[in-house]
């Protein structure tokens, strides 16, 4: 982690992750002792899809999910049913992290963070 991200020389933190903070949003730093692993294996598989030429976007489903708002008042908004009601709080981060990555399809996106610590790609609000 340390040669993808300069955060530990400067505060701990990505200017993303004080930037979402001022914003508002709940972030954890990736240097936090329990993200270490996560970040580092997210890091990985990112390298590997993209040596598949398969383009990579970070996402924060927390954050996509106050934007958005709640999921079953999301869905109808976007003509979307999932058949299953109990969603875990995985499972419903996964939805979230989907309609995300299809609204950057769309260009329905805004980008925050700088290039050298990576970008976080965020839904824009639906107006419906």
């Amino acid at each position: 982690m340390r040669k993808e991200c300069n955060c530990e020389r400067i505060g701990g933190m990505r200017w993303i992750e004080r930037e979402m903070i001022s914003r508002g949003y709940r972030v954890f730093p990736v240097t936090f002792k329990w993200m270490r692993n996560l970040t580092e294996r997210g890091i990985s598989l990112k390298k590997n899809l993209e040596k598949r030429g398969i383009e990579v976007i970070e996402v924060h489903p927390g954050t996509s999910r106050k934007i958005l708002g709640p999921l079953w008042e999301l869905l109808p908004k976007i003509n979307l049913r999932i058949q299953k009601k109990d969603l875990s709080r995985d499972e419903e981060d996964a939805v979230y992290s989907a309609i995300t990555a299809f609204m950057y399809f769309l260009g329905e996106f805004e980008t925050l963070g700088r290039e050298d610590e990576g970008l976080i790609v965020l839904p824009l609000p639906i107006r419906k």
